[in-house]
């Protein structure tokens, strides 16, 4: 089976629609032969463990968007078997597919499929032959606020880097909050750790020695450093910045709750990091979060900016090293149960035996 692949980022960037398509591209792997545009990314940044040759051609192109779409459509014209893009925002590259009878496939992923698409991108919405959501609650957004009804969705969640392995680190000296998020101005009010930040005067009244670890950067950062001093909690707090994965995975084994509520993931890697970690989650009732996080049973979720369940729900795990040990087991659990890669790549293949029965079908 022939493949042409249209991503926006592979390897420039280390969060959740990057790290999908990573597993994406390995998953691909033995069962297809794939040509892989990335807009964002340069060719030489292409790891090979991902994107091994010859079953996997990557070409990255730079941000050069003319480019990358005339490239694309110069393969499309070549007639690929199958054409999956993997962003809303490429949605318009479709066009000459449908006009030639080509099938492709969507993957949509958070908040950027849950707003209505300029007209052309609905139009090749509806025409695609399969959607996939990494999420059940985007898959509602997205054919709601676009008005595309149809069965050829398909809930395709999310799993680990298929290279991440947890490594042990040094417990902290007092109980330790995490929280691992962009930290950009235009997602203050979404991403939660704002709400995080303004909990911990009333958290550290009741547990003196807490410290609370946000790891990830951007241009919000200096201002929610500012923030923590206008609280007087700013000596409880650490900024790491930008990790790498092993150092990351020493912060998730140091930790005693991770916690982001947030109203914006479409699903949530850092969740099923945390989980890898045995480590319970306090997460929002919102957007695909409840879908990987189990109330009650691997974590706590809150309603989004509800600053006094937020610090109930920390105060309930922090106080109970036995609570916490309970839902991360459980978390630990879940994730073996549904979210490793092995998982991810028995749907992928699955999907595309499917895709190739009914082609050899309609022949």
């Amino acid at each position: 089976m022939k493949l042409l692949v249209a991503l926006p980022a592979v390897f420039c960037v280390d969060w959740g629609i990057a790290m999908f398509n990573r597993a994406l591209l390995l998953a691909l792997q033995d069962v297809a032969e794939a040509s892989v545009l990335s807009l964002n990314d340069a060719t030489p940044q292409c790891d090979p463990r991902y994107a091994a040759p010859p079953a996997i051609r990557f070409r990255g192109f730079e941000r050069r968007k003319t480019s990358f779409s005339l490239a694309f459509l110069r393969q499309a014209l070549a007639r690929p078997d199958l054409v999956i893009l993997g962003h809303v925002n490429l949605l318009p590259l479709a066009t000459p597919l449908w006009a030639r009878s080509i099938p492709y496939w969507l993957i949509a992923h958070g908040d950027e499929a849950w707003v209505r698409l300029p007209a052309l991108s609905r139009r090749a919405l509806a025409r695609a032959q399969t959607v996939l959501t990494v999420s059940d609650f985007t898959r509602q957004r997205l054919a709601a606020v676009n008005g595309v009804r149809g069965n050829h969705w398909q809930i395709f969640p999310n799993t680990l880097d298929p290279f991440f392995e947890p490594v042990g680190g040094e417990p902290a000296h007092g109980l330790t909050l995490l929280s691992v998020s962009r930290l950009e101005a235009a997602e203050r009010a979404n991403k939660g750790i704002l709400h995080v930040l303004e909990a911990l005067p009333e958290l550290r009244r009741r547990f003196p020695k807490l410290r609370y670890v946000v790891v990830g950067d951007g241009d919000d950062r200096a201002w929610l450093e500012q923030r923590t001093r206008e609280l007087g909690v700013a000596e409880s707090v650490v900024f790491t910045g930008f990790l790498s994965r092993e150092d990351l995975s020493r912060q998730y084994a140091a930790c005693d709750v991770f916690v982001l509520p947030s109203d914006q993931e479409g699903f949530g890697i850092v969740y099923l990091e945390a989980m890898a970690h045995h480590k319970p989650v306090v997460a929002s009732r919102a957007g695909g979060a409840p879908e990987v996080v189990t109330d009650g049973e691997t974590g706590l979720l809150i309603e989004h900016g509800n600053q006094a369940a937020l610090v109930t729900a920390l105060s309930t795990l922090l106080a109970s090293p036995e609570r916490r040990q309970q839902l991360g087991a459980a978390g630990f659990a879940r994730l073996q149960q549904h979210y490793t890669f092995e998982h991810f790549r028995a749907r992928l293949h699955g999907l595309l035996a499917q895709f190739s029965s009914s082609s050899d079908t309609k022949r």
